[in-house]
């Protein structure tokens, strides 16, 4: 607020006469640039004679020769303007440049300056923003300058200018004393001015509260010559009186006497004061009384009733306040003091009355106007109470406590950023002193915007400064629940145990605050036990209030008694007509416990609250007609016209309230089908919400119920950008996802679905249906870990939820745990899973354990399942085929399946997909394909072939398979198939083909496998070789020997006979019995001669089959190369024992006697060769060469004979005996 100054009232005439002024002329140069200049026209608006105004200034920019005369004429003008006068000098001033003013500055106060032209001088200089800096640089440049006379005359007048009459009842003008003080320190760096002037100069900066300037210019005017002024008096009169001139000795003697008794009083006056200050409140008033005795001045009066007041004499105070104000009735500290004592007594009215005065008087004084907007504050009156302690901050105070009244103001008017602001310098302002209710102020702040975590660290900052204030430890848990730090708040409110019931002394509000407290942390921690012992003692000391209602309303929905809670909301709307709240007024900076209570609770929170969740519970209770009325109401007293305009905060809560209430509505409507109404309103609280996600998201499921999915997904959108972590938004979109256009979802949505899911379920980790859905979908996509992770999430929220045991029996049976599989369909049957998808998942799961019977048993229960849908009448069809299957009743298996595929065929046309809920197609009797549409029609046609492969059909199921990949090009399970057909067939190559594409769909180490197998047989190795690389680290395949059997065979056929050995090795590790790995491996060392190396290996085939003529057979051959004949004859021998209608076995055993020269048994056992096989030539070929052997021999022996027994054994004897022997 402006400082009023005597200068902007009026102004003497300082012009000199106007008939002078009017009689010289103006030059012809100034004249015509008058005509031309821009500024004109503008002043001709005015005036038309302002060209001598504008002549002053040309003069200043041209001519600074003439400006003396020019000036003089330009003020003998203006004077006759009257009111107008300084206007027209301030609109010079404005267009004069910087450097021109000093010239403008002289010209206008004269030649001497005189302190009237000084007045009008520092007037026109108001005008400028910068005025003081203007001032200091033109007096500076003064005492520096060439003028000293001049330049000391200025500073002069510019030191007295602030003079103030000791008796005048006008406080000191700031503006003045300023300009004083720079005259003043200009004037002593030049010489010593006159000690008066600092007296002067103390004085008035005394008045104006600037103690320290005060105190230094006392200083300067108490070293100077006082005393010794004093005693020259003295001296004047004695030596007047010595002479004769009495008269004159005698009133030089009376004004000192008079002057002296005035320094008398103003000793007494400042002894009271100080006495006063040190609570000597009895020396106080003695003195004070002795100063108005001594002097009648209003300000020993004033400290006269400030002593009264101080001991306690408020009455006599205020009377002599009252008779001082009637007698000076422009003494502001008067009026000051008598409207505080009033206030203090609560008489508000007076109170404001005369603290008005005081501000009249003087309203740059920051004390009048701090304790004016104080008592406005007490009274309600916010706005002026606001006005009045703005102005007193910006008069420069540091009093912490005027910061804090302008925070409190502006708080209550929600004005929250200059609460702050004005909160925070208190603070700063404080310093050491710094008190506990500032910080809680400025926590009040915090809190009313929403800045919790701040409110907390200034909570905190004030327990630190009085931890004793238990009020503190209440404010800290309310900022926490506001925070949703529940934890914290019921640790806060423990730590206020003076409110506790037990023997508390204090107030029941706040008992029953603490109670409610409690409870309410209690509850939000789950122990709803101890939270209803605390709402329970508070219901008994506020029985039927509205906070104990609705904290029973609260701890009924937390025990999921929704109608209790609904009883107890409507009996708190009730009780909020009969319980009305009343704000403490502030009157003074300390409010009481229930004072901060209320700065630390939203403006009408139960009053909405209540209301809102009686809605709310009788809409969840169905009783949709009472819901609605009750909201219909609410919104109805929502525009209800306040008795005053409300305030921003005020604005938003009401806004904001009615949006929730119009959120609630729309929910009703929509609840008993009235669409229509519901969109409305709905549509409704987003317009007053735009930020609120929840509301987008109830109007979205309301325009997908009315089929407007476009726009749903566009408010969906809008309510995930507002508030990432709303999983239902999430929820929703996924489901929109799985139900678009097409018949049924592909990977692809599917999979974005599961990621929205996986989103949602960040928000809301134990969210039931988000867990279940987002496991089946992962079970659908087969991502196995995380289908298993979801699942076993799931199940420890819902140990009971039979649709989690099902999912996790499909998905344990897709990792090929079948006995733990068949263990949770059980489960799932026993916790209630009776439909019939259940039966059918469960009969799979017994047919592949081999449990016919109890197959058998499920299927017959699901046979008599009513209205069983045209996909699970096929998912019958074919379990039965599979059962006759496995009994081997193949042609009713083709029956069952031709059913199988009609049933689906009528399905598929339909148009319709199977829900993601069935899971028995996705995990059924097919792998490889989608769980939807033509897929399993094409699953169906590959299980009826699979039936006529074991029917012998083989070109019927290979047409049907070639149907089923038409449907379905992509279906690995008909490539496999149609891959083992053909190679029953003989048809290798075209097999190759189908295991190629089977590998392609479905690269798992087996059909890799199964494809290395195919390129082996065909002798396609290298081919074979890469395939077996490519399965080699699956612990699903290298844990087999037949696949390392096959991997050495493929190496072996390359003749990498190292490798080949390796894998040979490698497989018998695996299973050191095979006799297939054994021989293979005997077979590498014995492709490369090492025949030596081959004997252990094939020793252990023998021994892994004793019964396998082949094996020993393969040993004694060994043997015999190696010349163990008789290791060879011994393993001949068993050959024969193990096989003995092998012709072939006793010929090699033949052969092996004879190497030995056991002819006649090797004899023997050609002839058991020939005896089972006759046109077996080489079993004659060795009888022959035995025979021939012999008839040499026994020549041999008939040389040695006697001639009479010689002719027994002639050539032709032997001839024909051997003739004899062949014919045998």
């Amino acid at each position: 607020m402006p400082a009023p100054t005597p200068a902007q009232t009026s102004y003497p005439n300082l012009a000199a006469p106007a008939a002078s002024t009017a009689s010289t002329p103006l030059p012809d140069s100034v004249a015509g640039l008058t005509e031309t200049h821009p500024l004109a026209d503008w002043t001709r608006l005015i005036n038309p004679a302002l060209d001598r105004l504008l002549a002053g200034w040309v003069c200043l920019q041209l001519d600074p020769a003439t400006l003396p005369s020019a000036l003089d004429r330009v003020v003998g003008f203006t004077s006759q303007q009257g009111e107008g006068q300084l206007n027209f000098l301030k609109l010079l001033y404005l267009l004069t440049g910087p450097e021109a003013r000093p010239a403008l500055f002289n010209g206008l106060l004269g030649q001497p300056p005189t302190a009237d032209r000084l007045q009008m001088l520092i007037a026109v200089v108001r005008v400028d923003p910068h005025s003081h800096e203007t001032w200091q640089s033109y007096l500076t440049s003064l005492a520096s300058g060439s003028d000293q006379t001049f330049g000391r005359q200025v500073l002069d007048l510019v030191a007295r200018i602030g003079k103030v009459d000791p008796d005048s009842e006008q406080p000191p003008n700031l503006e003045l004393v300023s300009l004083a003080e720079i005259a003043l320190e200009l004037l002593s760096q030049n010489g010593s001015p006159d000690a008066s002037l600092f007296l002067q100069l103390g004085q008035n900066q005394e008045q104006l509260g600037l103690a320290d300037k005060a105190l230094n210019s006392y200083s300067k005017a108490h070293r100077s010559s006082s005393l010794p002024a004093l005693e020259g008096t003295l001296g004047v009169a004695r030596l007047r009186s010595q002479q004769g001139a009495y008269n004159e000795a005698s009133s030089t003697l009376s004004n000192l006497k008079v002057r002296l008794n005035y320094f008398q009083a103003e000793i007494d006056n400042q002894l009271s004061v100080n006495f006063r200050q040190q609570g000597e409140f009895d020396a106080a008033l003695d003195a004070a009384r002795q100063a108005v005795d001594k002097g009648k001045r209003p300000t020993y009066r004033h400290n006269l009733a400030l002593a009264l007041s101080a001991k306690g004499s408020r009455t006599e105070a205020e009377d002599e306040l009252q008779k001082l104000t009637q007698e000076f009735p422009n003494f502001a500290d008067g009026f000051y003091d008598l409207g505080r004592l009033q206030s203090e007594r609560g008489a508000g009215d007076l109170a404001l009355v005369n603290l008005g005065r005081a501000v009249e008087l003087s309203s740059n004084t920051s004390r009048y106007l701090y304790d004016l907007g104080r008592s406005l504050l007490a009274q309600g009156k916010l706005d002026e109470a606001l006005t009045h302690l703005k102005a007193s901050v910006a008069q420069g105070t540091n009093q912490a406590d005027y910061f804090v009244a302008l925070g409190l103001v502006s708080l209550k008017l929600a004005q929250l950023d200059e609460a702050h602001a004005a909160f925070t310098k208190s603070i700063e302002l404080a310093g050491d002193k710094l008190r506990a209710d500032q910080l809680a102020y400025l926590a009040a702040t915090d809190f009313a915007q929403a800045n919790y975590a701040e409110a907390q660290r200034s909570l905190t900052r004030a327990l630190n400064l009085e931890p004793q204030k238990t009020i503190l430890w209440m404010l800290s848990a309310l900022v926490a629940e506001a925070d949703n730090r529940s934890d914290l708040a019921l640790a806060q409110y423990r730590k206020a145990t003076t409110y506790s019931t037990d023997g508390s002394q204090a107030p029941t509000n706040l008992r029953v605050a603490w109670e409610l407290g409690m409870a309410r942390g209690l509850r939000l921690n789950k122990r709803v036990d101890e939270a209803m012992r605390h709402s329970q003692t508070a219901s008994k000391l506020a029985a039927g209030t509205p906070e104990t209602l609705y904290e029973e309303g609260q701890l009924a929905l937390a025990r999921n008694n929704k109608m209790d809670a609904s009883t107890a909301f409507g009996r708190g709307v009730t009780a909020l007509g009969m319980y009305v709240s009343k704000e403490e007024p502030a009157t003074n900076l300390y409010p009481s416990e229930t004072g901060w209570l209320q700065l630390f609770t939203v403006p009408g929170e139960l009053q909405f609250e209540l209301p809102y969740y009686y809605a709310v519970t009788l809409r969840e209770l169905a009783r949709h007609e009472q819901s609605q009325k009750v909201l219909r109401q609410q919104l109805q007293n929502l525009e209800t016209v306040p008795s005053r305009p409300r305030t921003e905060l005020e604005n938003a809560l009401i806004q904001s309230r009615r949006a929730a209430f119009n959120y609630e509505l729309g929910l009703s409507l929509m609840a008993v089908n009235n669409n229509q109404e519901g969109q409305l309103h709905l549509s409704q609280a987003v317009t007053e919400a735009p930020l609120k996600a929840v509301y987008r998201l109830g109007l979205a499921k309301a325009l997908i119920k009315g089929n407007q999915v476009d726009r749903a997904v566009y408010e969906l959108n809008q309510a995930r950008e507002l508030d990432a972590g709303l999983a239902e938004v999430n929820a929703v979109l996924a489901e929109i996802n799985l139900a678009g256009g097409a018949k049924a979802p592909d990977q692809n949505v599917m999979l974005g679905s599961l990621n929205l899911y996986l989103k949602a379920l960040e928000s809301e980790p134990n969210n039931q249906r988000y867990l279940y859905r987002a496991a089946l979908l992962a079970y659908h996509l087969r991502h196995q870990n995380h289908a298993t992770e979801l699942i076993r999430r799931l199940l420890q929220i819902a140990p009971n939820m039979a649709a989690a045991h099902l999912l996790l029996a499909c998905n344990l049976e897709r990792s090929g745990n079948l006995a733990k599989a068949r263990e949770e369909i059980a489960i799932a049957l026993a916790k209630g899973g009776k439909s019939a998808d259940y039966y059918a998942v469960a009969a799979r799961l017994a047919r592949r354990a081999n449990a016919l019977p109890e197959m058998e048993q499920l299927l017959t229960v699901l046979r008599v399942q009513p209205n069983l849908p045209l996909y699970l009448q096929a998912a019958l069809k074919t379990e039965e085929g599979e059962l006759a299957l496995a009994q081997e009743k193949y042609f009713p298996a083709g029956e069952a399946y031709k059913e199988a595929i009609d049933a689906f065929q009528k399905f598929t046309a339909t148009g319709q997909p199977i829900p993601l809920e069935e899971l028995y197609y996705e995990n059924g009797a097919f792998t490889g394909g989608s769980a939807y549409g033509q897929s399993l029609l094409a699953n169906f046609k590959v299980a009826y072939a699979g039936v006529l492969q074991h029917l012998k059909n083989y070109d019927q199921a290979l047409q049907e398979l070639d149907e089923a990949l038409a449907m379905q090009p992509s279906l690995a399970s008909a490539h496999i198939l149609r891959g083992d057909l053909l190679v029953q067939q003989g048809r290798t190559r075209d097999a190759l083909v189908s295991r190629q594409r089977a590998a392609e769909l479905e690269p798992s180490p087996q059909r890799l496998y199964d494809l290395g197998l195919a390129y082996l047989k065909l002798d396609e190795v290298e081919p074979a070789i890469d395939a077996f690389k490519q399965v080699e680290n699956s612990k699903e395949i290298n844990n087999r020997s037949d696949y390392w059997a096959g991997f050495g065979q493929a190496y072996q056929k390359s003749k990498n006979y190292s490798a080949a050995r390796a894998a040979y090795k490698r497989g018998l590790q695996l299973n050191p019995s095979d006799p297939d790995l054994q021989k293979a491996l005997a077979d590498s060392f014995l492709s490369t001669g090492e025949k030596q190396s081959a004997v252990q290996y094939l020793q252990g085939a023998v021994v892994s089959q004793p019964q396998n003529p082949d094996l020993r057979m393969e040993l004694a051959r060994l043997y015999e190369d190696l010349k163990w004949n008789q290791e060879a004859n011994s393993e001949y021998e068993q050959a024969t024992n193990l096989n003995p209608s092998s012709p072939n076995v006793w010929l090699q055993r033949g052969k092996a006697l004879n190497r030995t020269g056991q002819t006649e048994q090797a004899r023997s056992s050609l002839e058991q060769a020939l005896r089972l096989d006759g046109n077996l030539a080489e079993a004659h070929y060795e009888i022959g060469m035995l025979y021939l052997k012999s008839f040499q021999a026994r020549s041999a022996q008939t040389d040695k004979l006697p001639p009479d027994l010689r002719g027994m054994f002639t050539s032709s004897g032997v001839a024909s005996s051997q003739r004899a022997e062949v014919r045998s």
